[in-house]
């Protein structure tokens, strides 16, 4: 695994409580995303370089990820992996579940309004649309804010976010839905699909 960026561990944790909670985010991650490389599982969980490293460690010393067969560099779930990513987000529900019903609550209209937005800017990506986009980002941050307290990759999700909404409110249309930066869109889809899996809920109609 390549090198990940140093961070000092908080000392008010016992290390084995660390371990599992940081596999518990890995292996929701790479159910809800698939194979990643490890700066983008970084990123997924929102944990530290060396936690995830120290994570990614013991999952692979359980056999529950392996190296991607098409693309080495990334990991993915096991067979094995799947089963444990399974009963990870089922202890993600059980911890979870009703806070994050409320939030889904306010997520669902939010939700919505985006995929307008997003619909009429690729339709006529026109200032109007642009404002649309930011006006639901905005709009989205006590929700996130909520979120953010609750976990790690929650939290990273709300900085990225909001770093989306700078981009496009400075002009750069490619924090709309572009390729090579993370944009509104890919990030808004990476929360719809955590919170549906935690939930136990599908992709439906409502959920596009």
């Amino acid at each position: 695994m390549p090198d990940l960026p140093a961070h000092r561990p908080d000392p008010g944790v016992r290390t084995a409580d660390r371990l599992s909670v940081v596999s518990r985010a890995l292996l929701v991650a790479l159910a809800t995303r698939g194979p990643l490389e490890n700066d983008a599982l970084v990123a997924a969980t929102g944990e530290t370089g060396p936690e995830v490293r120290s994570g990614l460690e013991a999952l692979l010393r359980q056999g529950l990820v392996a190296e991607h067969a098409a693309t080495p560099t990334r990991l993915g779930l096991s067979t094995r992996g799947r089963t444990a990513a399974e009963n990870a987000i089922v202890e993600e529900r059980a911890l979870l579940g009703p806070v994050l019903e409320a939030v889904y609550r306010e997520f669902a209209p939010l939700n919505q309004a985006l995929k307008r937005a997003l619909t009429a800017w690729q339709q006529e990506p026109s200032p109007p649309q642009a404002r649309e986009l930011l006006r639901v980002e905005q709009a989205a941050r006590p929700m996130l804010d909520r979120l953010a307290a609750l976990r790690p990759r929650y939290a990273r999700l709300r900085t990225a976010l909001r770093e989306a909404g700078a981009g496009i409110a400075a002009g750069d249309t490619r924090f709309v839905a572009g390729l090579g930066v993370e944009s509104l869109h890919s990030l808004w889809w990476q929360l719809h699909a955590d919170l549906l899996a935690v939930l136990g809920r599908s992709r439906g109609e409502d959920d596009a």
